[in-house]
């Protein structure tokens, strides 16, 4: 009987971090698109500062 009590425990535990999660995600103040900005910026910037021997013809 007390494998019933684990797993119901065992289930609040979830349910519950599954709300928590659900809740720290509806933040306002977060902004989806700020990183990903932040990632092309990178990703910009890391292009133009390539240096030429990791350059796309350096196999030729």
């Amino acid at each position: 009987m007390h494998w019933w009590i684990l797993i119901s425990i065992a289930a609040a535990i979830l349910v519950a971090l599954n709300v928590v999660f659900r809740w720290a995600s509806r933040d306002g103040g977060m902004d989806a698109d700020i990183p990903r900005h932040h990632f092309r910026a990178e990703q910009d910037w890391r292009g133009l500062h390539r240096s030429p021997i990791d350059g796309p013809d350096r196999h030729r």
